[in-house]
């Protein structure tokens, strides 16, 4: 949810992907189901994959960052 409201788009991206979809299910998704051959779909598949793996401002970074101050913020891993 915190991640929605800073970024809907990676947000989305996240939901796909915990739910098993590849870069290029995510892509035919956000393209409404467009044909998995299209070039639109490769286009977009590489722009997903390449969203994915920017070390500070991709949606997984993006993620992992709202999850590390949501434990620091709850104490979660302080009887570790």
């Amino acid at each position: 949810m915190m991640l929605a409201e800073i970024s809907p788009r990676d947000a989305s991206l996240i939901r796909m992907h915990l739910e098993g979809c590849s870069c290029e299910e995510m892509a035919m998704r956000e393209l409404g189901g467009a044909d998995s051959q299209s070039e639109e779909v490769s286009i977009l598949t590489d722009s997903i994959k390449k969203q994915f793996s920017r070390n500070r401002t991709g949606s997984m970074a993006k993620f992992k960052i709202i999850i590390k101050r949501r434990i620091e913020k709850n104490q979660i891993l302080s009887a570790c």
